[in-house]
């Protein structure tokens, strides 16, 4: 899967969570399929720790079934960073939670979905949207570099949130960024 030969991995076959991953014997892919989830907590410090100091992230790839990743939780978020790449297939979801995560990388979504929840902020390098790929943001997102797809859509806000979203560099490539802001009935716009 994108490069990342796991014929040898080790598997877990239920959902795992944990504050941070530590990948040994020059491990530095981690794939979350079959249904299951991986939820990294953190600690402030490296999400996925390895030998090389970079780890590849796929989540939810074809006939291998869905995957979720979730920085954070309702529960426990504590922050971190993952230095390396996550990969979203159509059946994939990262879900950003409860605090400030950052991928030093590329999240490259691949027909998935990305949401960044009210009351987390993401901090990306480069994000590449593909496919029917959907990025919700209700918390706040910070990319360096954006680049969406013909069919990818990306929802800044929802009823409940405005969202917050700075990009450096932007290129939709005709793909769709929607403003929704938390509206207030009978507020003037400059207050919504």
């Amino acid at each position: 899967v994108n490069g990342n030969d796991y014929s040898y991995a080790e598997t877990h076959n239920n959902s795992l969570g944990a504050q941070t991953l530590v990948l040994e014997n020059s491990g530095d892919a981690v794939l979350v399929t079959g249904d299951k989830s991986l939820t990294l907590t953190g600690d402030g410090s490296e999400l996925v720790k390895t030998e090389t100091g970079t780890a590849n992230i796929d989540v939810g790839h074809g006939t291998m079934g869905g995957g979720t990743l979730n920085l954070g939780s309702d529960v426990a978020a504590n922050g971190g960073t993952l230095t390396g790449t996550v990969t979203v297939g159509e059946s994939g979801t990262v879900n950003v939670n409860g605090a400030e995560y950052a991928v030093n990388g590329t999240v490259s979504v691949d027909g998935g979905t990305v949401n960044v929840n009210d009351g987390s902020t993401l901090n990306v390098s480069e994000v590449a949207l593909d496919g029917t790929a959907n990025v919700n943001v209700a918390g706040t997102m910070n990319v360096d570099t954006l680049t969406g797809s013909a069919d990818s859509v990306i929802m800044v806000g929802n009823d409940q949130t405005a969202g917050n979203v700075s990009i450096g560099s932007l290129s939709l490539n005709g793909g769709m960024m929607i403003l929704d802001p938390d509206w207030v009935d009978g507020a003037q716009m400059l207050n919504v």
